[in-house]
């Protein structure tokens, strides 16, 4: 499994071989208005070529030692098509996200449901939605102390797209001093620079959102597939922030499911979320979607389709 360096870890106790390449590199995108940041958008995008050059050196001497039966890739990274085809290799694409109705022939892997795919009547049998892929870490990461007693608020708006010091100050002003315990994963926007916090409001860059999602009242996003599962999976409703189109495509499915409101206007996301927290409604369709999602095996649904086509 090609896996950044950070990664191999937990890759290796899973049971898998992790094939590290030899550059490591991010994708960020700023906040609106950090000039600086942008200013430096030349060298991270410098830096993920150089690590995708990296990266298929590994893969191609992987291909050629091993000649495996089949690849799984993202179709979306470049160089794996064209290495697979190369050298003679069956590769299933595995979209992370929804997937374009035309595809490669032949079995094609979804990390999604089928609910949550724009006008999914288009996709047969071929298109395998595999559910979430979820895993709850480390439990000790989870900073229990400072989580109070009251109901908690997660808000993790993703770790590619920054999000200002301001989005998260106006939301802490919005909660400070109520009964509500209020927990922010500013990913790249330093929490030091959100100034003092009411003591009921917590910012880490980085926090265990799944493991926090299992006690969360409700659930602040940006629409990513990967959180909109987890949060499905631990029947919390979610207050909608998408950046992206892809993002606008799954918050407008996860509103049409009854899981979720977009993001209000300034100065009103308490009264949003206690909306949705209050509301016999949204209660119902987020119990039926996690007690669904309770017996759904999708890590086990993926390899059976994979052993089944080998």
């Amino acid at each position: 499994m090609v896996v950044a360096r950070r990664f191999a870890g937990r890759v290796a106790e899973s049971g898998a071989v992790p094939v590290v390449p030899e550059v490591d590199h991010e994708v960020r995108v700023p906040a609106r208005g950090d000039v600086l940041a942008w200013a430096g958008q030349p060298g991270l995008v410098l830096r993920r070529h150089a690590a995708w050059r990296s990266a298929a050196a590994k893969v191609s001497d992987v291909l050629i030692a091993e000649r495996p039966a089949v690849v799984v890739a993202d179709p979306r990274v470049p160089w794996v098509p064209r290495l697979c085809a190369r050298s003679g290799i069956g590769m299933v694409p595995f979209w992370t996200t929804h997937s374009p109705a035309r595809s490669v022939p032949g079995l094609v892997l979804v990390n999604s449901l089928r609910e949550l795919q724009p006008r999914a009547h288009r996709f047969g049998r071929r298109f395998r939605f595999v559910g979430p892929l979820v895993s709850a870490g480390p439990a000790e990461q989870v900073p229990w102390h400072r989580v109070g007693g009251g109901p908690l608020l997660l808000v993790s708006p993703g770790t590619v797209f920054a999000r200002s010091p301001r989005f998260f100050r106006a939301i802490a002003e919005q909660f400070g001093g109520t009964e509500w315990s209020v927990v922010m994963a500013t990913a790249h926007t330093a929490p030091e620079d959100l100034g003092p916090l009411p003591g009921n409001v917590l910012a880490r860059r980085w926090l265990p959102q799944f493991q926090l999602l299992r006690h969360a009242a409700a659930f602040v996003t940006h629409a990513g597939m990967n959180s909109v599962q987890e949060a499905m999976v631990c029947g919390v409703p979610m207050v909608l922030a998408p950046r992206t189109r892809e993002q606008r495509a799954t918050a407008k499915r996860v509103r049409e499911l009854g899981l979720g409101e977009p993001m209000p206007e300034t100065g009103r996301l308490r009264e949003s979320v206690c909306g949705l927290v209050s509301s016999e409604r949204v209660r119902s369709a987020v119990t039926e979607v996690r007690e669904r999602l309770a017996v759904v095996r999708s890590g086990a649904a993926a390899a059976d389709e994979l052993l089944r086509l080998v």
